[in-house]
């Protein structure tokens, strides 16, 4: 019995040991919410990106960075940047991050709980517990229509024993914001030539938009027809005379 006991006790130590020795696995699992966005000048608009760490037995700290926006934009990330104080094994380590994602793991339903800072974004595996950091895009007022560019980096590390960073990996995010008018038109645009008038008699006028003689346009009043070949003509009298 006691050599029992004593071969239990082993087997039960050396199963910790080989827990506590498990091999390390990171993983750096993103979502972009949207790559497009329309905003109007002066207007602000919001997106999210969202981390998350189902493959990974460690917790990954992720860093954010804004490495290109227009000139005098605002973007403000939530939350944003700050310094943790960690204990790693006793070691105290100070990390600068805006977030830290814990490892989770799917599950087929959104539970009827969601802890504070976790959204559950729905996957192929099943849906996730998400980290969300939110991006707010600030529009100047006076910002002319077109389409600009936003890219957003995440740096993605990982601390060892002692505290220091173990390894580290980068995603880039980029985005295309569209600033367009608040109000919705449709119209054809076409092109005015510029008309020069060149003859004139009662009644009838002409006018060209050519140095072309036989380009030209006119309206003759006494057979009440319109010639037309590159403008229109607004003129009013009674005459009947014609113009060759």
């Amino acid at each position: 019995m006691r050599k029992i006991l004593v071969s239990l006790f082993i087997i039960i130590f050396l199963v910790s040991l080989v827990i506590a020795q498990e091999q390390a696995k990171y993983n750096f699992g993103t979502m972009q919410a949207a790559k497009e966005l329309n905003v109007n000048p002066g207007g602000e608009i919001s997106t999210k990106l969202y981390f998350y760490n189902i493959y990974g037995n460690r917790a990954t700290h992720i860093k954010l960075e804004i490495i290109e926006a227009p000139e005098n934009w605002q973007i403000e990330l939530s939350p944003s940047i700050k310094s943790v104080d960690y204990d790693i094994a006793g070691t105290i380590t100070t990390v600068e991050e805006n977030l830290y994602v814990e490892p989770s793991e799917t599950v087929d339903e959104i539970p009827s709980f969601v802890p504070e800072g976790i959204e559950y974004i729905s996957s192929s595996v099943g849906y996730i517990g998400a980290n969300p950091v939110e991006i707010k895009i600030i529009i100047p007022s006076d910002e002319e229509y077109g389409s600009y560019d936003l890219r957003v980096d995440a740096s993605a590390f990982w601390l060892g024993q002692e505290g220091s960073v173990a390894i580290q990996q980068s995603r880039s995010f980029d985005y295309k914001i569209n600033v367009v008018s608040d109000i919705f038109y449709e119209k054809p645009v076409t092109e005015e030539p510029e008309g020069e008038i060149v003859e004139e008699k009662e009644g009838i006028a002409r006018i060209t938009g050519s140095s072309d003689r036989n380009k030209f346009s006119y309206w003759n009043f006494s057979s009440n027809k319109f010639y037309f070949d590159y403008s229109c003509i607004i003129f009013i009298s009674k005459s009947k005379e014609d113009i060759n």
